[in-house]
């Protein structure tokens, strides 16, 4: 998790920006840290059905809330 770790804190430090990273990196583990760090209202739009369960389970992870799709 320390690429992990570091991509958090470096997304952090700007207002927005672009997490590109290869298959098994953990975009979604990232993406729902930086969003649960954030705490604001936030859209997530994936480009298949099949990965909303995946969102789903990271974003409850990291909130500690129950979340809808």
């Amino acid at each position: 998790m320390d690429g992990q770790s570091e991509a958090v804190e470096r997304l952090l430090g700007f207002e927005n920006g672009i997490l590109s990273a290869p298959t098994g990196f953990g975009k979604t583990v990232i993406g729902a840290a930086v969003i649960a760090r954030l705490k604001m209202p936030t859209l997530v739009i994936v480009p298949k059905t099949a990965l909303v369960p995946q969102w789903k389970e990271r974003l409850s992870e990291f909130s500690g809330r129950a979340l809808r799709a």
